[in-house]
């Protein structure tokens, strides 16, 4: 998130590339049969389709405590 300006930190994604992108998410997550494999999946696909960004992170709640990939 760019903080500086009033300006999007990236720019906007039109349809084509949000329903290719959905198509990828899809298809990763279905190739996986195990939850941890599949937030693997998640934040790779998703790091992987934003210009620029070189980590990102998920964090899910598992009996109660926050648990990330």
């Amino acid at each position: 998130m760019n903080l500086d300006t009033d300006q999007p930190a990236v720019p906007t994604v039109g349809v084509l590339e949000t329903a290719a992108l959905l198509r990828e998410l899809t298809a990763g997550l279905i190739a996986v049969t195990d939850f941890d494999e599949a937030l693997g999946a998640l934040v790779r696909i998703t790091r992987d389709a934003v210009a620029g960004v070189s980590f990102c992170g998920f964090t899910a709640l598992r009996a109660g405590q926050p648990a990330g990939a």
